[in-house]
């Protein structure tokens, strides 16, 4: 009985300090993920599809980037900036249901890849490489088979792909994705791990200096913040 309560005790003990511990962290992250998004200067556009955001940095051949599901313009920047570099015109879109875009009755990859489409119309842009990452990897693959002659090239980075593959449990996915301080924690807890779920395998992980994580951890991971 003793070492049943030492463990009950142990165990409520780690639930009340680990909150604790990461609330001054979250609280700055968040802060500062809330100024990204105040000074990013975004457009919203209307289509067929509904209204889609977007967002143009830099100069060069156009790239669309495609965000993944922790995502908005806010990640695809920070995606553009951490993996492509400059010399290009970034165009960070917020896929459907992020930010300031619409959900539309068919939030569908293929809907999502006609809404790219519809996008570079408007913007008057003939043809455009295309950026997929994670859960935006599937419409960008989309829009290359949909637009072969508009889609100057496809680049995926740890994406998924079109198939009947089983979800995760959707009350996990709600606790997850539906409470910041719950996903910041996990980020923060497991940072290597969520790490290689982002296009950056271990032996890769090894070689990269702490800057440069923090540079991974900060603009893709936690893109998700607020």
């Amino acid at each position: 009985m003793k070492r049943i309560n030492y463990i009950v005790t142990v165990i409520v003990g780690i639930l009340i300090i680990l909150p604790l511990s990461l609330a001054p962290g979250y609280v700055r992250k968040k802060r500062i993920a809330q100024q990204r998004l105040e000074n990013i200067s975004s457009k919203v556009v209307n289509t067929s599809h509904g209204k889609i955001e977007y967002v143009i940095s830099g100069e060069g051949y156009p790239i669309i980037v495609s965000h993944g599901i922790t995502g908005g313009v806010d990640q695809g920047l920070g995606m553009a900036d951490t993996y492509i570099g400059e010399g290009f015109q970034i165009i960070a879109v917020s896929r459907y249901g992020y930010l300031n875009t619409s959900l539309p009755d068919d939030p569908s990859p293929i809907a999502q890849a006609d809404a790219y489409a519809e996008l570079l119309d408007k913007l008057n842009i003939k043809k455009a490489v295309i950026f997929g990452n994670s859960a935006g990897g599937t419409s960008a693959i989309q829009f290359a088979i949909r637009y072969p002659k508009r889609c100057y090239a496809l680049i995926l980075m740890s994406s998924n792909v079109p198939g009947d593959w089983p979800l995760p449990p959707k009350p996990i996915m709600r606790v997850v994705f539906g409470s910041d301080f719950v996903y910041y924690s996990i980020c923060t807890l497991f940072k290597n791990r969520m790490l290689s779920q982002v296009g950056a395998p271990r032996k890769m992980l090894e070689q990269l200096s702490k800057e440069r994580k923090e540079d991974i951890y900060n603009n893709i991971l936690l893109g998700g913040l607020p």
